[in-house]
């Protein structure tokens, strides 16, 4: 399939040309919680057809967002470098569509892996005063390992190892917290929020999760 361009002497038309196609910045999206076979990546995208999802990672690996892990590791795909870095402008989309409230559609499908990838979104390293570490996060059911390294928030969906806290919730929980609608001491009297391990580490973590000043 042939790509289009703008055909713009102008950095931000290149890089609409490399990552404005439809499904692209998606599949970067899913890719941002650790690499994902073909199959993983489908089911996430509902929608795409397979021979379309094909062809946006071949031109993903091609322009070296992308790239194949080798057969061992399961024939999954990871971001490079190169992909990660576009994390920022992802995640500055995610804050800007949260914060203008933008319509939702009668027909929108749901998984519960994106509310992870809000959570990444949600993160403000300048508002988080505990110590760095691990965390095992459980939200909408699903395990994930969140770390604090330096002034970034790593989460990987993933389980097991050893953690300070593990915090159990739902992802409407997490919004409440997040936009002080419920506060840490109700979320836990309630049963809507759950953790065991260092509880004053895991309200440090979760008052860093914060939409807007």
């Amino acid at each position: 399939m042939a790509r289009r361009s703008y055909k713009q002497a102008c950095s931000l038309a290149r890089a609409l040309d490399a990552v404005g196609d439809r499904w692209t910045l998606l599949i970067i999206r899913d890719l941002l919680l650790g690499p994902r076979r073909y199959g993983e990546l489908q089911t996430c995208l509902p929608g795409i057809g397979t021979n379309l999802l094909a062809d946006r990672l071949k031109s993903m690996e091609k322009i070296g967002l992308v790239r194949r892990l080798p057969v061992d590791a399961g024939h999954r795909w990871e971001l490079t470098e190169t992909g990660l870095g576009l994390q920022p402008a992802l995640m500055e989309m995610i804050r800007w569509a949260m914060t203008t409230r933008l319509p939702a559609h009668g027909d929108e499908t749901s998984r519960p892996e994106w509310d992870f990838v809000a959570m990444k979104a949600l993160f403000d390293p300048q508002r988080y005063t505990g110590a760095r570490g691990r965390f095992r996060l459980v939200l909408n059911g699903l395990p994930a390992v969140l770390e604090v390294v330096g002034e970034a928030l790593e989460l990987r969906q993933e389980d097991g190892g050893t953690a300070a806290a593990t915090i159990e919730m739902d992802a409407t929980t997490g919004w409440q917290l997040a936009t002080g609608k419920v506060g840490f001491q109700d979320a836990l009297a309630d049963g809507r929020l759950k953790i065991s391990g260092d509880k004053d580490a895991a309200r440090q973590l979760l008052a860093a999760f914060t939409l807007g000043g």
